[in-house]
């Protein structure tokens, strides 16, 4: 979010000084008299207006940086490093989904953690069985003393066997027996659940990485567009086969295109997150061991 509002931010800027071009053309071809202050005015209307982008932007970004200072407990660098891995990633990166669900249920930690709960619950289940037998218990104690005493000996030993056999026990074992069977059950059933989800987690993302792919290729082309007209509206407006009111508009669609662009750019790096968090792999590649 930070460096998509900082790419706004800069996009605002090259609002405000394409705006100060016209303005400065407008100008001039008011004082020559070849146009009506009307396109000055105009011009300084969008100026106006871009500058209150830039501010706007600018405030995103300090408020951005500050949460983001927030959440690492630790100062923002100056200049952020841009994940150009996530905002370009490889055309094979999503390929064969049966794969992918398959190596996301063997690396998924939650999967793994869950299946160790439900069999240590199992294994829980079993104590309560174990009480029926006798249990026998040796014991030796030790005492050493500076002071001999009447019986002489500094030193004292003594040692027991304790045998006990709980015959009956009003049926708190069988409940709980019972009771721990069940919860081993529903923890059985979670990770089941847990297991399916991989698949939905997995396709969601890749349906969400393939609809980012294509926003931003048209993103890009209505990018493109954009610079093509303000480029050719401006050079009307120099000689006088455009008026003011036109370049304002090709200025502002160009703008607006930019900031669409920077959305879906970013948009589509955090698609490509997503599908890693979706497999239980590691942003930077560090992925867990199986």
């Amino acid at each position: 979010m930070t460096l998509g509002y900082e790419q706004v931010a800069a996009a605002a800027e090259r609002r405000v000084e394409l705006a100060g071009q016209t303005l400065a053309d407008a100008g001039a071809r008011f004082e020559a008299q070849i146009a009506s202050s009307n396109d000055v005015t105009r011009a300084e209307l969008e100026v106006a207006s871009g500058e209150r982008e830039a501010i706007r932007a600018r405030n995103q970004v300090e408020t951005s940086r500050l949460a983001l200072a927030n959440l690492l407990v630790a100062p923002v660098p100056a200049r952020l490093e841009v994940p150009m891995g996530l905002l370009s990633p490889p055309a094979g990166l999503g390929a064969g989904d049966e794969d992918l669900v398959e190596r996301a249920r063997q690396l998924r930690l939650d999967v793994s953690a869950q299946k160790k709960r439900t069999e240590a619950l199992r294994y829980f289940a079993k104590e309560p069985a174990s009480r029926f037998f006798p249990s026998l218990i040796g014991r030796a104690d030790g005492r050493w003393t500076n002071e001999p005493g009447l019986s002489g000996r500094n030193t004292t030993w003594t040692y027991g066997i304790d045998l006990s056999w709980s015959l009956f026990d009003s049926t708190i074992s069988i409940a709980e027996t019972r009771e721990r069977k069940a919860l081993a059950r529903a923890s059985s059933l979670e990770a089941q659940l847990l297991e399916r989800s991989v698949e939905l987690d997995v396709k969601t993302a890749l349906a969400s990485l393939g609809n980012a792919r294509a926003a931003v290729a048209q993103a890009g082309v209505a990018l493109e567009a954009a610079r093509k007209n303000a480029s050719e509206t401006s050079t009307l407006y120099r000689e006088g086969l455009a008026n003011a009111l036109s370049a304002a508009d090709a200025n502002q669609r160009l703008f607006e295109a930019d900031v669409a662009r920077t959305r879906e750019l970013y948009s589509l790096g955090a698609a490509v997150l997503d599908l890693y968090a979706a497999q239980g792999l590691d942003p930077e590649g560090k992925e867990p061991t199986p």
